[in-house]
């Protein structure tokens, strides 16, 4: 009740401050409101739920795999057709939570028993991984449900790691890295003009914001434990020439949005931030994490900032421990490290406190 009345205490004031233009749907607002919150409190129901779908959709599957359906590459391609296609008609017909959980369910065993038909008909690896993205393109265009936006991100992302590793062209990993920090960088920093574009991007932002995240992390991840994945360490550099530019983008956001507008504040982030970032030119994993947690941050995206924290101390830990130089040498790049980041606290902080004080 008392965030109903929050919600009808900002909308009058938006319609004071506005004017008569401004138009809104009281009760529609409040409805969606609701809507959102019963969604969020039943999350923990929604995890079991599809834990048990997905349960049973294997043994479902176990049936058919007992029946022989195993020695029919036609009949796993089917199969999987079937359960993709029934799936995504199931989740548009209805929205109740036993549909819900079994449809999502039946999408990912879809592309199980899909990819395991393709296999067994000795079709090539990588056709196989272009009509998995071809799928999930499909599925985004078709529904606006965030599991299964989500999952058909996360396929996206898989298939075309899994077409770089599997290919001749594996220093192609710094494009995808490139690509898909700019993507999600866009992705943030755009979001109001993204949800007020349509209704069904404002449906899927949030998903394919996670998505985004998760696919940048799986691709810094590969690049980030040597011997992972077959690039030449000569080049790991070229990765961060395209990170560098959007975290230093994303720090001038955050330079104006508080309130730092002389030329002096300019300069002064400027030059801090590229000290920061110029020692890290060949550790793009760990630019790529301070990306995703400064972008989180603008934006107020906590699920982004939560995995920008965890995955900078495992990308920070990794390139100490690969480090080939003695415990004094790595002792002292923690401690210059350490220092710059205290005295940018104490500046930012110093800076802070008269905007406070106003």
């Amino acid at each position: 009740m008392k965030n109903d009345e929050s919600i009808k205490a900002l909308i009058s004031d938006a319609k004071r401050s506005i004017g008569e233009s401004f138009t809104v749907d009281e009760e529609m607002a409040l409805k969606e409101y609701h809507a959102d919150e019963s969604a969020r409190s039943s999350m923990a129901i929604k995890v079991l739920s599809i834990l048990g779908g997905f349960l049973a959709a294997q043994a479902f599957m176990g049936f058919l795999f007992s029946a022989g359906l195993y020695n029919s590459s036609i009949g796993l391609i089917l199969a999987g057709c079937f359960f993709i296609g029934g799936s995504i008609w199931l989740s548009k017909k209805s929205t109740a939570l036993v549909f819900d959980t079994f449809c999502i369910s039946a999408y990912l065993s879809g592309f199980f028993t899909l990819g395991l038909g393709f296999h067994e008909a000795h079709m090539n690896d990588q056709l196989i991984a272009w009509i998995f993205i071809l799928i999930a393109l499909a599925t985004l265009f078709i529904i606006d449900h965030f599991i299964f936006t989500l999952i058909a991100v996360l396929v996206i992302s898989g298939s075309c790691l899994f077409i770089i590793a599997d290919g001749p062209f594996k220093e192609m990993i710094h494009a995808y890295i490139i690509l898909t920090s700019i993507c999600m960088t866009i992705w943030l920093k755009e979001e109001a003009r993204i949800i007020t574009s349509h209704t069904k991007w404002a449906g899927m932002y949030n998903a394919i914001r996670t998505g985004l995240a998760i696919s940048l992390l799986a691709g810094l991840g590969f690049i980030c434990k040597r011997g992972l994945f077959d690039i030449s360490p000569n080049y790991i550099w070229v990765s961060s020439v395209g990170l560098i530019p959007l975290l230093m983008l994303v720090i001038n956001k955050m330079r104006q949005a508080l309130g730092w507008l002389t030329e002096t504040d300019k300069i002064l982030s400027f030059t801090i931030g590229l000290a920061l970032l110029l020692p890290l030119v060949f550790s793009p994993a760990i630019v790529g994490a301070l990306l995703i947690l400064l972008a989180s941050y603008y934006v107020n995206y906590k699920t982004g900032f939560f995995l920008g924290i965890i995955s900078l101390i495992y990308f920070t830990g990794q390139f100490y421990y690969d480090l080939e130089y003695s415990l004094l040498v790595k002792s002292g790049l923690l401690f210059s490290t350490g220092v710059l980041f205290i005295i940018l606290f104490l500046l930012t902080h110093k800076k802070l406190v008269p905007d406070e004080k106003g």
